[in-house]
């Protein structure tokens, strides 16, 4: 008989993306605010809008919870560190972990795999859409999407981003790397070219999760991986 294996149990080439919602209540994040640390409360504290602070709260909050029932430790006891272009990372810990937010949502990519990198994106109208297309996706990039038919222009442009945002997000570096350096495939979102210290390009994977007016995509160093996507909720609070 195959065994049920648990929501926080990962396999080697295993990624878990955990779909968090922000929109829920204020007051349910009060009981929780003891587990972040001075810096998490401080940053959170500095943005302007009440609701901008306590979606970035809920997303520290959630975020530990999360991470607690896979390290089996206590949530405000979780250490956090920044890599070398600013990429968070668990200390002590084999896990990895990237995040990515759109207006009430928030994923949460979750593997024991080096090279990980989440993004989510709500569409919405966008000013000078040929110009951010220009600067932003390399030349094979721009071809490809100058060839899809008007009314699917923006959802193409979002799913496309989505993918190299992941990528830039998996490889630690960031806007830094160059959003242009890096170019898919738009029909199978395979990578095609990127820089050579990040190895060869059948090297990464690459996982789209699109949905009806939202694109989101996780790229993993990895040539074979496996996905599970689970909904982050109040039945996994301690």
């Amino acid at each position: 008989m195959n065994k049920v294996k648990k929501p926080f149990s990962l396999d080697v080439n295993g990624v878990h993306v955990w779909d968090m919602d922000l929109s829920i209540p204020e007051k349910t994040w009060d009981k929780w605010l003891y587990i972040l640390d001075d810096a998490e409360q401080k940053k959170a504290a500095r943005l302007v809008q009440a609701k901008h602070r306590w979606r970035a709260l809920a997303v520290r909050i959630q975020l530990r919870l999360l991470l607690s029932k896979y390290m089996s430790i206590a949530a405000h006891e979780i250490e956090f560190g920044v890599g070398e272009y600013g990429k968070p990372y668990v200390k002590n810990s084999d896990i990895k972990f990237n995040i990515s937010h759109s207006g009430d949502r928030t994923l949460v990519a979750i593997s024991l795999l080096d090279g990980l990198g989440v993004d989510i994106e709500y569409w919405r109208p966008l000013d000078n859409l040929r110009g951010l297309v220009k600067r932003n996706f390399s030349h094979n990039e721009q071809m490809q999407w100058e060839n899809v038919s008007g009314d699917d222009k923006l959802p193409t442009f979002f799913k496309l981003w989505s993918v190299k945002e992941a990528f830039i997000k998996a490889t630690g570096r960031g806007l830094g790397l160059g959003l242009t350096r890096c170019s898919f495939s738009l029909e199978s979102t395979k990578l095609l070219d990127c820089p050579n210290e990040y190895g060869s390009v059948d090297g990464w994977s690459c996982i789209i999760m699109d949905e009806d007016g939202v694109s989101a995509a996780m790229v993993v160093k990895s040539r074979h991986c496996t996905i599970k996507r689970q909904r982050f909720s109040s039945e996994h609070y301690p």
